[in-house]
């Protein structure tokens, strides 16, 4: 008569597994949930949006950027795919010359022939495509270098942040400067957002992307 228990040595349920092994996801920490209530009340027109939307709404930015940053290292360069390009090519053809140089000894034992016939129509279609798209992929642009890359990625997250701003009903006041540190609104919550994401830039830099994107 069983208990009913699982066996002391009994994995976990599979669920549970799943669940554990699963990645984080994205949240902005306590510290900058925190400056973010400070911020929101200070400045928002509360009767327009809640502080939920405010709050998801840069957590969804946040959380864009860090995945585009974050992408970036899966990037293939033009010379990577070129070189995955030629070594397909070379698989195939080779492929297709074992499959041709089959022995009729190999053949007769395994009764194979029907099978190989059809692999290799397949195959030589493959290769005669794959042969005529080289150049195609010579013709992809080139990986952007990490400082473009950065530097497109950052420009989108400012107009998001700013778009935000505009859905709150806060205001986007102009630059002003003191002591070199440019201080207004829009850069106070990109340099509070930006450091979840492991973006650290100077007041005036923030200040330049924002000039930018706004004339844009």
């Amino acid at each position: 008569m069983t208990s009913g228990k699982a066996p002391l040595n009994a994995p976990p349920p599979l669920s549970e597994t799943l669940k554990r092994d699963a990645p984080e996801p994205f949240t902005f920490n306590s510290k900058t949930h925190a400056k973010l209530i400070k911020f929101y009340k200070k400045y928002s027109d509360t009767t327009k949006q809640s502080f939920d939307y405010f709050f998801d709404s840069l957590l969804l930015t946040a959380t864009w950027a860090k995945d585009e940053l974050d992408g970036y290292k899966s990037l293939l360069t033009k010379s990577d795919l070129l070189a995955e390009h030629k070594s397909l090519l070379i698989a195939v053809k080779r492929t297709t010359t074992k499959l041709k140089n089959i022995s009729p000894e190999y053949d007769r034992l395994l009764g194979i022939e029907p099978i190989i016939e059809e692999c290799l129509d397949s195959l030589q279609s493959l290769g005669s495509k794959l042969a005529k798209s080289e150049t195609i992929v010579k013709q992809q642009e080139q990986k952007p270098r990490i400082e473009e890359y950065r530097r497109s990625v950052l420009d989108e997250f400012t107009v998001r942040v700013m778009q935000v701003l505009i859905e709150c009903d806060i205001k986007i006041v102009g630059t002003g400067c003191d002591g070199f540190e440019y201080e207004n609104l829009t850069v106070e919550l990109l340099v509070i957002v930006s450091k979840e994401i492991n973006i650290v830039l100077s007041k005036l830099t923030w200040r330049d992307y924002i000039i930018r994107n706004r004339e844009n």
